[in-house]
């Protein structure tokens, strides 16, 4: 859907796009007190079919409980128009009912996702005391000297807590850890956490689109996006509404969630018609192109589905994300390995200047392993494990390290002996201090 599938229903003073920008700032402002309606749970911007034309007309969408509200029940009338800058917008009156909910641990998903693995990869199961949920991304915080991953805080709920892979319920051993949990939003409109990954190897591409996430972008109407999630595995979806502010319902009460829809798109049909469930929480929606072919874009991250639809149901199942820009950008995130910036993509996080290094945890000063560095010339630090990443420091040859942590084939790095992480360098060019070698550089 582009600006010009939309029509106005009466002459406007105002061009689509500019509507449409008042419209998102109408919605995340005020919204005219419409969600203190109990039978209200959220407004939306999308488009209204009109009779016999085909076409969608701009509409604003107002999601409800119930569209029969009884007798006595003090509830607004939804309005048939809404004036904006002059221009008369329609309603349209959608029923729902959305919900967030973790997979419970005796519901098992599929093994290639639930089996415990010593890789740490996106599309794979992870849990905290509360649940199980799936892996978005793995992605880098200045201030943290770890991989992390980011998944919903519904999920990954309290700070500290301990985070595993697959499961940490039920008596799980303590071998299944992989992190704790140290960032979230408390449920300010976002549904994001981060948990460290310390104690595995980690693989930025998500199973089964082989795509890592490079960069990220705000959600468009008609956007066709493709998700890797621990229960429905991998799903097809447009966006049917680029801009909602929901009330979802959580086990502990109601949070005001800001975020897109998602709806089956008939050309990539998902089994029953759902596109997400329980366990699917904390997937990344990544951008498709017209072929369904995943990209490395990331457009947002799973948190509910409308309870009211999908399998057994009439209606078609609809899905909430979270818009993948906002959540970067709150929790200060950049992904793993970044892609060069393009016109409506974002990197919010992205590292310039030194990197702030923290103290490594007390498991990583525990699992530190001495080594040497054994290029030919001088080995360079960096700041990221990454190729592109900035130049922090040269080991010369020979030189004692002790390695913290491993991510793919980089290594991070304490050159002091005191628990501090320094920086990454290349693993293919450290050796146990017997098996000492010269080699190239990178």
């Amino acid at each position: 859907m582009t600006e010009h599938s939309f029509v106005r229903l009466v002459p406007a003073i105002l061009p689509i796009p500019e509507i449409l920008v008042r419209l998102e700032k109408w919605l995340s402002e005020d919204s005219g007190g419409w969600l203190d309606d109990s039978n209200i749970i959220g407004l939306g911007i999308g488009e209204k079919r009109v009779a016999d034309s085909g076409i969608g007309a701009l509409a604003l969408v107002v999601f409800v409980r119930t569209k029969m509200v009884r007798p006595g029940k003090r509830s607004r009338m939804v309005p048939s128009m809404i004036e904006l800058d002059e221009v008369s917008i329609p309603t349209d009156v959608v029923e729902c009912d959305f919900a967030a909910s973790v997979l419970p641990q005796d519901l098992v998903p599929p093994a290639v996702r639930s089996a415990r693995h010593e890789t740490v990869r996106p599309g794979m199961a992870c849990s905290s005391q509360q649940g199980l949920g799936t892996i978005a991304c793995l992605v880098r915080r200045t201030d943290i000297a770890a991989v992390l991953a980011l998944s919903n805080q519904h999920v990954l709920r309290s700070l500290g807590e301990a985070v595993f892979q697959p499961t940490g319920i039920q008596g799980a051993p303590m071998g299944d850890k992989v992190g704790d949990v140290v960032a979230n939003l408390g449920f300010q409109g976002v549904d994001a956490a981060i948990a460290t990954i310390t104690r595995r190897r980690s693989d930025p591409r998500i199973i089964g689109l082989d795509k890592a996430v490079m960069t990220v972008k705000r959600a468009a109407p008609g956007d066709l996006l493709v998700k890797s999630g621990v229960t429905t595995g991998i799903t097809y979806g447009r966006v049917v509404n680029h801009a909602v502010r929901l009330k979802l319902n959580y086990p502990f009460g109601s949070r005001l969630i800001e975020g897109f829809l998602i709806a089956p798109d008939p050309a990539f049909p998902a089994l029953g018609n759902v596109i997400a469930s329980e366990g699917d929480s904390g997937a990344a929606w990544m951008l498709a192109d017209a072929m369904g072919r995943p990209t490395e874009i990331m457009v947002g991250l799973q948190v509910a589905v409308d309870q009211q639809a999908g399998a057994g149901s009439a209606m078609r199942q609809v899905a909430l994300a979270c818009h993948s820009d906002d959540t970067f950008s709150r929790l200060k995130l950049a992904p793993l390995m970044s892609a060069p910036t393009h016109p409506g993509m974002t990197t919010p996080g992205s590292v310039s200047g030194e990197m702030a290094l923290r103290t490594a945890s007390p498991a990583a000063f525990a699992m530190r392993r001495p080594m040497v560095a054994v290029a030919r010339s001088n080995l360079r630090l960096r700041a990221l494990p990454s190729e592109d990443a900035e130049i922090t420091g040269r080991l010369p040859p020979g030189a004692l390290v002790d390695v913290l942590s491993e991510d793919a084939s980089w290594a991070l790095v304490d050159l002091k002996g005191d628990g501090n992480a320094d920086g990454y360098v290349w693993g293919g060019f450290l050796r146990p201090p017997a098996e000492q070698a010269i080699q190239g550089e990178i």
